[in-house]
């Protein structure tokens, strides 16, 4: 899961250590390269989870969150130079904005192969919604990014991290097919896909970092899940009082 793509003193620099530069992101991709790994779009992964389509065997989903207009200019063409496919989940109320991307440059990253999916509307954290707000939420950003691109938007990440109870069925309710939420580790055919793991990219990461995640075993991956886990642990504590997640 990766946020923004850029460089210290740009103003698009994603706060809280979410961001990496296109050096880094480089040679993270060139490490996955090397590895013999290969892209899968959540279509997909959903193909694999719900029918028992093959998959390469060492087979990841990159994914892009909040709609950076950098994710097209600085993402999008070190994907593509490295052969690899990639998810931008977009938050459509913050569409056209300054350094986010507008609605041309959303379709330019489907017409480079890219899939384009919600991101919600508002980036506000869910905790405390009630049902309709959720709901509201879940439609209009759908509709907003369907309108864009002439066509269906598959897929919802879940921002800010906070998966409130019974979430995953309106997500089921609003069309959509999946969901990426940010609870780390590995997805097997018996993950949800409305409950899709995934693991942050932080500042600082470097191709060691790729390569254990895309491993899914030994010392440094271990390392990195428990971390991950105690980081939303004490995240969402710090915040609410308590860690509140659904499976």
């Amino acid at each position: 899961m990766y946020h923004s793509v850029s460089r210290p003193g740009e103003p698009d620099l994603r706060p809280e250590g979410y961001w990496l530069t296109p050096g880094g992101l480089a040679a993270q991709l060139a490490a996955l390269r090397e590895a013999g790994a290969e892209s899968v779009s959540l279509e997909e992964l959903l193909s694999w989870s719900r029918e028992g389509n093959s998959l390469p065997e060492k087979a990841f989903s990159l994914t892009f969150d909040d709609g950076y207009r950098n994710n097209l200019t600085a993402a999008a063409p070190r994907l593509a130079e490295h052969g690899f496919k990639a998810t931008f989940f977009v938050t459509a109320g913050t569409i056209g904005e300054p350094h986010m991307l507008n609605r041309a440059e959303i379709r330019q990253l489907r017409e480079l192969g890219m899939e384009v999916g919600s991101h919600g509307l508002t980036h506000e954290l869910y905790r405390g919604r009630g049902r309709e707000w959720l709901r509201h939420e879940l439609a209009l950003s759908r509709r907003i990014l369907e309108d864009a691109l002439g066509e269906t938007v598959k897929f919802f990440s879940l921002p800010r991290g906070y998966l409130p109870p019974g979430f995953p069925d309106l997500v089921r309710e609003a069309g959509y097919l999946g969901m990426c939420t940010s609870v780390p580790g590995r997805n097997t055919r018996e993950t949800s896909p409305y409950f899709w793991r995934r693991f942050p990219i932080r500042k600082g990461d470097g191709p060691e970092t790729a390569s254990a995640i895309l491993s899914g075993k030994g010392p440094r991956y271990r390392g990195r899940l428990l971390r991950e886990k105690v980081l939303a642990a004490a995240r969402l504590r710090h915040r609410f009082g308590a860690f509140t997640t659904e499976k």
